[in-house]
């Protein structure tokens, strides 16, 4: 059986592609997204060519035809990422975890910034801001940008870090701790995706670490209730589910 298949090349302008992540559309078009830069300046990537420091500062979209046998491209452009997260990250970061949403002709970049330091001789994992970009597919324009700022950490493992995301009734909700330890809460921000507005709501203090959750792990929404994963007596090797009732 011969293999057949076909490819397309993605034009960076000679710019250091990172962070490419790409999105199926209902319309079975693909849509790449990735960071480069023309200026030699901006975010650190962390990468070097010719022994010189490479960094990012743009976001760059293609629009990819997949309708036929041979892939083509029929839109692409640059834009310049907003002053604000250029300078909230200037020093470097990563952003290791990616998500795509689609909703009315928008679509909806997430990008979640993690990264592990050696701190006495022990690594400890960190996952902080989500940033989310919004791009209207028609006009082919960069809309909003904003940053859902939240600070996790934990010694070696990231089981109870990162975030949870859905679209439940016209907005893009968030569920994620708000740290590791009997302080911390679980929180639950409410994502306008008109505006980029987002509303944070304190869904139950985390008290001996009752409500501790696995937030990458699955999650089940429906209009009237949220069922969350999370770990039980572990002397036992246990989960529980934990419910949301929205209806109270």
């Amino acid at each position: 059986l011969q293999k057949k298949y076909s490819e397309v090349e993605l034009k960076y302008y000679n710019g250091t592609a990172c962070n490419v992540q790409f999105f199926i559309n209902s319309d079975n078009k693909i849509y790449v997204f990735g960071n480069t830069t023309m200026d030699k300046s901006g975010i650190p990537n962390g990468m070097e060519i010719n022994g010189k420091e490479e960094f990012w500062d743009k976001i760059l979209v293609a629009e990819i035809d997949n309708n036929t046998q041979q892939l083509s491209t029929v839109r692409n452009a640059m834009f310049k990422l907003p002053d604000s997260f250029l300078q909230k990250y200037k020093s470097g970061s990563n952003f290791s975890k990616f998500e795509f949403y689609s909703v009315e002709g928008k679509l909806y970049w997430l990008m979640e910034e993690s990264f592990t330091k050696k701190v006495d001789g022990k690594n400890i994992v960190n996952f902080n801001n989500i940033d989310i970009f919004q791009f209207d597919i028609a006009g082919f324009n960069l809309g909003w940008h904003t940053t859902i700022e939240k600070k996790q950490r934990n010694y070696e493992s990231g089981s109870f870090l990162s975030y949870f995301s859905t679209l439940y009734k016209g907005k893009l909700i968030f569920i994620y701790l708000s740290e590791m330890g009997s302080g911390g809460k679980v929180i639950s921000n409410a994502l306008d995706l008109t505006n980029g507005k987002a509303t944070p709501y304190e869904i139950v203090f985390n008290n001996n670490g009752m409500y501790h959750i696995f937030a990458k792990k699955s999650c089940i929404f429906s209009d009237k209730f949220g069922v969350l994963i999370g770990p039980g007596d572990m002397s036992k090797a246990n989960y529980k589910l934990i419910r949301l009732d929205f209806t109270k």
